[in-house]
């Protein structure tokens, strides 16, 4: 055991004073009475790791706070963009390849229309002509010319023509198929060179219809202007390129003065006349079915 007085002594520097020296004496004498206690076994306590540990409860893990507050929605469940998904190769890909269907398509239109330009630059083409009409006093019949001004021979050609006189006041007929009319067939014309052929006034649209003149009455009906003289019909023909047609319409009035009647000098309604005439390709929408006997093609 410590001496008391002796370690009070040493922290003051004097003699230590007697009550508590009797205290230091009576606690030693006190603490020497007590009997000895047998020493516990110095176990260590758990920490709180092996407490996890034992108890089979993990400790929670805390995410990092993310770097954007606002988007508080897990990484796995946002998609990201369609490009960043297909990859840069695939995009370059799929660029190629619609680059490449454009272009063909491009391509395709553009060969289309110089194969179109070439047909038309290269193709037969049926010029109609009318030398002697429209010659005072009026007469039939009319001469038609059929002139190939294309740079392609002309196949196979056939032609229907009307003749008709037409009062001022209406338009021509166009009968659809007309029975009696004046048919031409030949089988080649060459480029810059023409037929000619006549075309007949019939005395009706009848099977048995012949051709005729005028009558004195129809030809005082054209000096005066009361009527004009219309000439229409269409032809067909072929080339290597394929079939074609032309439709064609003349007029004329022979009216040199105005006589009696109050109008506009030599106004007729020939305006349907004047749209009657078009070229096409395949069958000819006007045309007499029963004038060939050999089908065109």
């Amino acid at each position: 055991m410590l001496n008391f007085e002796r370690v009070q002594q040493l922290r003051t520097g004097g003699p230590v004073s007697k009550p508590i020296a009797a205290a230091t004496t009576g606690y030693t004498s006190e603490m020497s009475k007590r009997p000895p206690t047998p020493r516990k076994n110095d176990q260590q306590c758990p920490r709180p790791q092996d407490d996890s540990q034992n108890s089979g409860v993990h400790p929670s893990v805390v995410p990092p706070t993310p770097r954007n507050t606002e988007n508080t929605k897990d990484s796995k469940t946002v998609s990201p963009p369609w490009w960043k998904r297909v990859g840069f190769k695939s995009f370059l890909e799929i660029v190629g390849l619609l680059a490449g269907i454009g272009y063909a398509i491009v391509t395709y239109c553009q060969w289309r229309d110089l194969r179109h330009n070439f047909e038309l630059e290269q193709r037969a083409w049926i010029k109609v002509d009318y030398p002697e009409f429209g010659h005072s006093p009026p007469s039939v019949p009319v001469t038609v010319k059929f002139i190939n001004v294309g740079k392609s021979p002309a196949l196979r050609i056939g032609a229907s023509t009307v003749v008709e006189i037409v009062d001022n006041r209406k338009e021509p007929s166009f009968l659809d198929f007309p029975k009696r009319n004046s048919g031409m067939f030949v089988s080649l014309i060459f480029p810059t060179e023409n037929i000619e052929y006549a075309a007949e006034l019939f005395n009706g649209n009848t099977a048995q219809a012949v051709p005729r003149e005028l009558t004195a009455s129809e030809v005082e009906s054209l000096l005066k202007g009361d009527s004009y003289m219309a000439v229409y019909g269409s032809v067909m023909y072929s080339d290597q390129f394929g079939t074609h047609w032309t439709r064609f319409c003349n007029w004329k009035v022979f009216a040199t003065t105005q006589i009696e009647k109050p109008r506009v000098f030599g106004v007729v309604r020939a305006a349907a006349c004047t749209a009657f005439n078009e070229t096409g390709d395949g069958a000819a929408g006007y045309m007499n079915p029963g004038l060939f006997r050999t089908q065109i093609k």
